[in-house]
């Protein structure tokens, strides 16, 4: 199942991305905390953030690939972070291994590579460790 995250959208040129991210594979990676994804823009160095959240299932389980998605309002992408909040639960730790932002319509493809554990909320989120744009085609290669 895809989540989709909606909002308002206020800038031609908005565009559906999708989201795909890799939760590490290793003891205690999964969260049960409230997921964000924070986008930066060269266009007056603004910004978006998005809560990523599937309501009918337990979403970043330790090794799942969890897809959604999200309305840009630019394709300018310079940079990204994650970050999470507490919720109810007890498991609030979050290790991701990758993120893959794409955009069939625009052939456009972003890999950040975290390999590391996502903090809790701050300013700045956590950022990965590689950021790569790449082609369409090369993100979805088999």
């Amino acid at each position: 199942a895809v989540g989709y995250c909606s909002r308002l959208v206020g800038i031609i040129g908005a565009a559906t991305w999708d989201v795909i991210i890799k939760t590490c594979d290793v003891a205690g990676a999964g969260t049960d905390a409230s997921v964000y994804l924070k986008i930066y823009y060269t266009y007056a160095n603004s910004d978006e953030t998005f809560l990523l959240d599937h309501a009918s299932r337990n979403d970043f389980e330790r090794g799942s690939r969890d897809h959604f998605k999200i309305v840009v309002n630019s394709s300018d992408i310079v940079s990204l972070g994650l970050f999470w909040w507490p919720s109810l639960s007890l498991n609030q730790n979050w290790c991701v291994d990758w993120l893959t932002l794409m955009n069939s319509s625009e052939e456009s493809c972003i890999v950040a590579r975290f390999n590391k554990w996502i903090l809790h909320y701050k300013d700045p989120p956590t950022y990965p460790a590689n950021f790569t744009k790449t082609s369409y085609a090369q993100c979805v290669k088999p």
